[in-house]
C-alpha cells in the first residue's frame, strides 16, 4: 500500500507490478533469514544451557529455558521493527520516484531534480543532515534524480540512497 500511495494512488502497471513483486520478495527475504536466524540461536542457546546442566549433574530448568526464549524473542522483534520500518522507507521513496519519473517525463524533465523532506527533531541524524540539507541546515540539499543510489546507503558517503540512508530514516523523497 506504501508504494501505491506514493505512486499518488494510480494502479501500477504490469512492469510497476512486477517492481513492487520484486520489494515485497525482498523484504520476506530479511523476514525469512531473521527467521532462521532467530532459530537457530535459540536451539545453540537451549543447547549451551542443556548441556552445562548435564555437567553440573542438574536438570534445565522451564524458566532457564523461558528466559532464553523472552531474550531471543525481546531481539527478533526488535529486529523485526527495524526491517518493517526500513522496508517500509525504501517502499515508499521507490514509490515516489515511479511517480516523479512518471510525472517528469510528462514534463519533458528526462533527469528530475529531486528533494528528500528531513522530520527536523531531536533524532535527525548527522547523515540525514549531511546529505539531504545544505549545510545551513535548512534548505533542502537538491539533486538529480540520476544522482541517487539504487542500493542501501553507507554511512559516509557521498550520495543519498533511494532506500534511505539507515534503518528507521523518515526521510522522504520529493520531487521540486
Amino acid at each position: 500500500h506504501l508504494f501505491v500511495q506514493a505512486m499518488s494512488n494510480k494502479h501500477p502497471n504490469s512492469i510497476e507490478s512486477d517492481f513492487l513483486r520484486s520489494l515485497v520478495e525482498s523484504a520476506h527475504g530479511y523476514i525469512d533469514s531473521l527467521k532462521e536466524k532467530t532459530k537457530s540461536t535459540l536451539v545453540e542457546r537451549i543447547d549451551g544451557l542443556a548441556r552445562e546442566a548435564n555437567i553440573q549433574k542438574r536438570k534445565l530448568t522451564s524458566r532457564e529455558v523461558q528466559e532464553v526464549i523472552d531474550d531471543e524473542m525481546g531481539k527478533a522483534g526488535s529486529h523485526l521493527q527495524t526491517i518493517a520500518e526500513s522496508e517500509s522507507t525504501k517502499f515508499r521513496n521507490l514509490g515516489t520516484m515511479v511517480d516523479i519519473s512518471k510525472v517528469s517525463a510528462s514534463l519533458g524533465d528526462s533527469d528530475p531534480t529531486v528533494f528528500f523532506v528531513m522530520v527536523r527533531d531531536s533524532t535527525t541524524c548527522k547523515e540525514c543532515l549531511r546529505l539531504h540539507a545544505m549545510p545551513d541546515g535548512v534548505t533542502p540539499r537538491l539533486w538529480k534524480l540520476s544522482e541517487l543510489s539504487q542500493a542501501y546507503h553507507k554511512r559516509g558517503g557521498d550520495r543519498p540512497s533511494a532506500f534511505g540512508l539507515h534503518p528507521h530514516c523518515r526521510c522522504t523523497l520529493t520531487y521540486m
